[in-house]
């Protein structure tokens, strides 16, 4: 758990927003891309644009900037959005406790999604309201994961 309220921005978990024609091939160029610049895809997710001719892929990676410069050298637009990477136990009511005291503290979660990881879940959330949000999980004890605790997640040295 971080004893500081405020990420610096070298400690700051983002995902990476590619803006991207939908059309067969751009993933693979875009993975691609990331694999040549040896960055590892932690979690992905596709969002269809307005009137399914563009779209977004999102990428949690392990190497951020590394990321960002390799699908930029192959052509496509990022963009970057702070998120919080919380570690949650995988049984029933983890999440309804989590987003229940997220509520009570009037936090609202723009964008929401998770993976699984040896044996618990990491939610991956998207808030305006980022330091209310993390105060609120430190109080309840959830484990924010940083960037550095992300890079280590491909090498396997987090638990």
């Amino acid at each position: 758990m971080s004893n500081n309220l405020t990420e610096s921005k070298e400690t700051e978990v983002k995902l990476l927003s590619v803006f991207a024609e939908n059309k067969p091939g751009v993933l693979a160029k875009a993975t691609q891309a990331l694999a040549e610049a040896q960055v590892s895809i932690l979690w992905f997710k596709i969002i269809d644009g307005a009137g399914d001719k563009y779209g977004i892929i999102r990428f949690l990676v392990d190497h951020t900037q590394e990321g960002i410069a390799a699908l930029k050298n192959s052509g496509f637009a990022i963009a970057t959005s702070p998120i919080l990477a919380v570690v949650a136990d995988d049984n029933p009511g983890s999440l309804s406790k989590l987003t229940a005291a997220l509520y009570e503290g009037k936090v609202d979660i723009r964008n929401g999604s998770g993976y699984y990881l040896n044996r618990r879940v990491v939610l991956i959330i998207e808030t305006q309201q980022m330091e209310a949000a993390r105060t609120i999980l430190n109080q309840l004890g959830y484990k924010i994961l940083t960037s550095a605790e992300i890079k280590a997640l491909s090498n396997k040295k987090c638990s």
